[in-house]
């Protein structure tokens, strides 16, 4: 198969893939009835996308790789501060990807774009 043809083929059952997904989750979330043909039984699926992802593998350095999750007092200073955590890079990615598919057997992860590099 020619290297043109192969580039076909690939965009169209890409296409393919994405007007299924799409259908489907106009039918789950819609709920409705349909007038054409037999009614079958509907199934809920979970579409889970992420985008811009730039290869970056380890969370970012300095204070774009870090999320404010919880507040305390400076024992000292009796100061609001903020308690951190690092954030980013593919296992925090793979952690929180992970925790949204639980109890959602019919989830699918799709990568919008911007994937490798930037």
């Amino acid at each position: 198969m020619s290297r043109s043809r192969t580039r076909g083929v690939a965009g169209v059952l890409a296409g393919v893939v994405a007007t299924t997904l799409a259908a489907g989750t106009g039918a789950a979330m819609a709920g409705g009835t349909s007038q054409s043909g037999q009614r079958g039984s509907m199934m809920a699926i979970q579409l889970l996308s992420f985008n811009d992802f730039h290869g970056n593998l380890e969370p970012p350095a300095g204070s774009s790789g870090r999320l404010v999750v919880d507040h305390k007092l400076d024992p000292t200073t009796k100061a609001p501060v903020n308690v951190n955590a690092d954030a980013g890079g593919v296992e925090y990615l793979a952690t929180h990807l992970r925790d949204a598919r639980k109890g959602h057997p019919n989830s699918v992860t799709v990568a919008a774009g911007d994937i490798v590099g930037a």
